[in-house]
């Protein structure tokens, strides 16, 4: 059976451990190390926690990790690869006779400078630090999941990502909070819960082109959408349930290969559909685009079969701008301009 989910009281010789072993990796790594952090929960004073340390080692550059790699096998460590974390990679000891048995249990990570991973978990340690109510929420969605979790990991980590994208929503000044969901701009680690819906035929039954194939196809999807995020500062958004954590599908702007018009789009999970969603993630959507981004004009299109997409639209005001045919689909198209 896996090992029971436990979260305790905050311990203060969680920061005392720490110490311990930033000495012990800083004598090993030397100036290959940049910084070396204390992140994740038992870095928050006062805040409920598995009693795990969580280690992030910067380096300079991804170039820097094989010697990294070498030092840290000298320490008694296995280097893991990236595992699902892009930019983030995970060490273990050897075996348990690796590394000193006075040293306490810890997860060690090594990230570049600057890369995202690192950037979160400095960003949501930093906001708990800051907010206590955060860490009271936290601490008690914790306890929560580890009591309905007991020996899923995986679940009671899903469970707490609603939270954890709120507040670096907050943090960071990335990304949007609605009643019932968070966006942020997709990253490649999304992939694996995004291609379920891209590949679900029912949900792309109305989309330009087919559903996914595989989960390469849907990678190459969102890499797409991430290099649209960087060179216009707008593109679709992955969507998560504040409050369960789950995948809802995403939300945002993209260009029209024929026209050059920014298009607002939206696309749910069968699961969650008939909830007003849609209109819910739209509308923030819509909203961010001709008040913050201050854009002139935004259209919306669909297939005149596809009445809730047509709904969606009417419900935020857009009005009927023309029928059409775009991205090899015969259309309503529908728009919303910015008041001036």
């Amino acid at each position: 059976m896996p090992k029971s989910i436990v979260v305790v009281d905050h311990d203060p010789a969680w920061a005392r451990q720490f110490a311990q072993l930033r000495a012990a990796l800083e004598a090993t790594l030397g100036a290959l190390a940049l910084a070396i952090e204390h992140v994740g929960s038992t870095s928050v004073p006062g805040l409920a926690a598995k009693p795990i340390l969580d280690i992030d080692v910067v380096i300079e550059a991804p170039a820097r990790l094989p010697e990294v790699i070498t030092r840290l096998a000298a320490l008694g460590y296995a280097h893991e690869g990236e595992r699902g974390v892009t930019g983030r990679h995970a060490f273990r000891p050897v075996s348990k006779d690796s590394i000193p048995a006075s040293w306490p249990r810890h997860h060690l990570y090594v990230c570049p400078a600057g890369g995202l991973e690192l950037r979160r978990h400095l960003a949501f340690r930093d906001w708990l630090r800051a907010h206590p109510e955060g860490r009271r929420r936290y601490a008690a969605r914790k306890r929560e999941l580890a009591a309905r979790h007991t020996h899923d990991i995986v679940a009671y980590s899903d469970g707490k990502r609603g939270v954890i994208e709120a507040a670096l929503v907050e943090a960071t000044g990335v990304g949007l909070c609605t009643a019932r969901a968070v966006l942020r701009p997709f990253s490649p680690d999304d992939a694996p819960y995004a291609h379920p819906v891209f590949a679900d035929p029912e949900v792309m039954r109305y989309a330009a082109g087919p559903p996914d194939a595989d989960l390469a196809t849907t990678a190459a999807r969102l890499d797409r959408y991430i290099a649209l995020q960087r060179a216009r500062g707008f593109s679709k958004w992955v969507a998560w349930d504040r409050e369960s954590g789950e995948y809802l599908g995403d939300a945002g702007l993209t260009v029209l290969a024929e026209t050059g018009e920014l298009e607002l789009g939206y696309r749910l999970a069968r699961r969650h559909w008939g909830r007003g969603l849609a209109t819910e993630l739209a509308r923030a959507w819509l909203t961010r685009a001709l008040d913050e981004l201050q854009l002139g004009r935004v259209i919306a299109f669909a297939d005149p079969a596809n009445a809730a997409s047509v709904r969606v639209m009417e419900k935020l005001g857009m009005r009927l701008d023309r029928r059409d045919r775009l991205a090899g689909i015969d259309c309503v198209v529908y728009e919303a301009r910015r008041e001036s």
